[in-house]
């Protein structure tokens, strides 16, 4: 039986990430996850146009920064989750943390501050909204607790593929669901 909520665990891995990497650790930047496998996406919405940027704001706010060095760190530390993002997500995130102020950018605020900005604009799309319906249904077998504004919530961060590949987990016994 599934033993915990259904708080969107799925979604965690992106905020766990960013959450645990930050500008003043190490010279990284509080990157946003991988480069899609290679020079792709070079626009606002790219792992590598984030990571790029941020690294810049870094070593703007604070010289001992090595922008190639954090870059490089940020695409690493998040290659697993990046390509699983919207490239609006991504978009926002990186125009917000341009932005933003020397102060909140070395005092690790700028990410969480400009990801909860990102959420906040971004709509469902129509895949999100089917999956977070399914996962529902799959919970609710499993008498489990669901907070379907949380799914949607998170849902909305990534792109359909990815919500694709997560909704084929439904499918599988109680026990199985989560480490899927």
């Amino acid at each position: 039986m599934l033993k915990q909520t259904a708080s969107m665990t799925l979604a965690f891995a992106f905020l766990a990430a960013i959450a645990c990497s930050s500008s003043s650790n190490g010279g990284k930047a509080a990157g946003a996850g991988g480069d899609d496998g290679g020079d792709t996406g070079s626009g606002s919405g790219s792992v590598k146009s984030y990571c790029a940027a941020s690294c810049e704001k870094s070593h703007g706010c604070d010289k001992k920064v090595d922008v190639q060095t954090c870059t490089n760190d940020c695409k690493n530390d998040f290659a697993a989750v990046g390509p699983k993002l919207r490239d609006d997500f991504l978009g926002s995130i990186t125009s917000c943390f341009e932005k933003e102020d020397c102060v909140s950018v070395l005092g690790d605020k700028a990410l969480d501050s400009c990801t909860a900005e990102a959420v906040a604009e971004l709509a469902p799309s129509k895949e999100g909204s089917s999956f977070c319906t399914d996962y529902e249904a799959a919970i609710e077998k499993c008498d489990g607790t669901f907070v379907k504004a949380d799914c949607l919530n998170q849902a909305k961060t990534f792109n359909d593929d990815s919500l694709k590949e997560a909704e084929a987990c439904l499918e599988k016994t109680c026990s199985d669901i989560d480490d899927c």
